[in-house]
């Protein structure tokens, strides 16, 4: 933020720009080009409502250049809205500053606009399913610096991180949102917080922390789930990403489009090389995929069915011979029809044998043992 008085030709700039209530500290910088800074002191009071900040500062050399830098206080609250800014040319306390009676030096035109921090508070990881032994990125976005956290493994003894994060440490990420710290975090197929389902949580404060162990019961405010694999993942430009617990339906999404992953395989490989994988289906059948097992079973179906086309085509037979009155026609397409359809079961019943004659003694198949 860039302000200008003309009249008492003095300019100010105010960082961070913008400025959020998460700011920890707000740097004023004043200059002019006249050397109005002439005393030894100054204090700049940072006021809105009945909250006060305040700071105090020597100006350069030359007079001309003066910097105060107002440190917020964990117990002063930084409300979002317009704060006013004033310049008095002597020392002024803390205890002093709320009301005084001194007389101003120099007051800001416009106020110093304190914006809200944008966006809830998060959890991020790269992927649902994550290959142990590799360390992954964990973000938390819209970090405030002057808060307390706490950040474990849901059924451990010790968190992951408890208390404020180091300022240095809350920068924009490589997706650009602000305010977001970057931990790292692996897990060891051979631990108790090894392969399966995981759950990372988040709460806001460090209720029941000693240190970086856990002594109570602490509330999940924000969790994310995942699962721990031995296999490598491949990679993913999706962003799985938690939000705060207790909606209707887990509040976790993904933006863009995940590199899907490999289907899964219906047999081991194990059982691939036995020729015991079978491939289940809609119909209840299990098909296996070795070639003699997998004709077996398709003969068997056609059994079946054959079997059961023919008891139909034998009771209709009996059933126009019944209603035939006589009929000689009738009773000639019964007697076809009953003869085609007993011949057809007969030859369905010997098939197999038919099959394993002809595939084990005459083409020498392996696999049609009897």
């Amino acid at each position: 933020m860039f302000i200008k008085d003309a009249k008492a030709a003095i300019t100010a700039t105010v960082l961070p720009s913008p400025l959020q209530t998460s700011a920890s500290s707000i740097e004023i910088r004043l200059h002019s080009d006249s050397g109005e800074f002439t005393k030894s002191t100054y204090t700049g009071i940072l006021s809105k409502g009945g909250t006060t900040l305040v700071a105090h500062g020597t100006p350069s050399a030359d007079k001309n250049d003066l910097t105060l830098r107002l440190d917020r206080r964990p117990n002063v609250p930084f409300a979002d809205g317009d704060w006013k800014f004033v310049l008095y040319a002597q020392y002024i306390s803390e205890s002093e500053a709320f009301g005084t009676g001194a007389q101003k030096f120099w007051e800001m035109p416009s106020p110093i606009r304190v914006f809200p921090v944008t966006g809830t508070l998060s959890l991020e990881l790269p992927a649902k399913k994550i290959q142990a032994g590799i360390s992954i990125p964990l973000y938390v976005h819209n970090v405030d610096p002057n808060q307390d956290y706490t950040v474990w493994i849901q059924g451990a003894i010790k968190t992951l991180h408890a208390g404020k994060f180091p300022e240095n440490q809350i920068t924009t990420d490589i997706h650009g949102d602000p305010n977001t710290v970057t931990m790292h975090v692996t897990f060891d197929s051979k631990s108790r917080f090894g392969l399966g389902q995981k759950q990372i949580c988040l709460k806001i404060g460090t209720d029941n922390i000693e240190g970086d162990v856990i002594v109570g019961n602490i509330g999940c405010t924000y969790s994310i789930s995942f699962e721990v694999v031995l296999e490598p993942q491949p990679s993913s430009t999706s962003r799985y990403i938690s939000g705060e617990t207790g909606y209707p339906t887990p509040n976790l999404y993904l933006t863009d489009q995940p590199t899907p992953f490999p289907p899964t395989p219906p047999c081991s490989n194990d059982d691939a090389k036995a020729g015991k994988c079978k491939i289940p289906t809609g119909l209840g059948i299990d098909f296996p995929t070795n070639p003699q097992e997998f004709v077996k079973t398709v003969f068997s179906i056609l059994l079946g069915v054959a079997g059961g086309l023919a008891l139909f085509l034998i009771i209709f037979s009996g059933y126009r011979l019944m209603t035939s009155q006589g009929n000689p026609e009738t009773i000639q397409g019964a007697r076809e029809t009953l003869t085609s359809a007993i011949v057809g079961l007969l030859f369905i019943v010997f098939s197999f044998v038919i099959l394993e004659v002809i595939g084990v003694d005459i083409l020498h198949i392996p696999g049609f043992g009897r």
